[in-house]
C-alpha cells in the first residue's frame, strides 16, 4: 500500500492509503499476539475471544482498506460496459 500511495499525486489519497496500511499492521500484530498468547493457553476461553476479537478486527480493518478500491473497481467496469452497449 505504502508504494501505491506514493503513486498518488493527491496528497489526501496518499494520506488516506498510509493510514489504512498503518490500521492493517496494527490490526495484523494484534491478531498474531493474541494468536501466540492462545497457543501457549489453547482451552483459555479468555485467550480465545482474545483472538476471536484480534480476527474481527483484521476482517474489519481489511474491509475498510479495501472498499474504496473495490468500489472504484466496479464503477469504472460497470462505465465501461456502458459504453460498449
Amino acid at each position: 500500500m505504502q508504494g501505491e500511495a506514493e503513486k498518488q499525486p493527491d496528497s489526501e489519497i496518499q494520506r488516506r492509503l498510509l493510514a489504512a496500511a498503518k490500521t492493517l499492521a496494527d490490526a495484523t500484530a494484534r491478531m498474531v499476539e493474541a494468536a501466540r498468547l492462545c497457543a501457549s493457553s489453547p482451552h483459555d476461553a479468555q485467550r480465545q475471544n482474545q483472538l476471536r476479537q484480534a480476527v474481527e478486527e483484521l476482517r474489519a480493518a481489511t474491509t475498510a482498506a479495501a472498499t474504496p478500491a473495490l468500489r472504484k473497481k466496479l464503477i469504472t467496469r460497470l462505465e465501461v460496459r456502458a459504453v460498449n452497449r
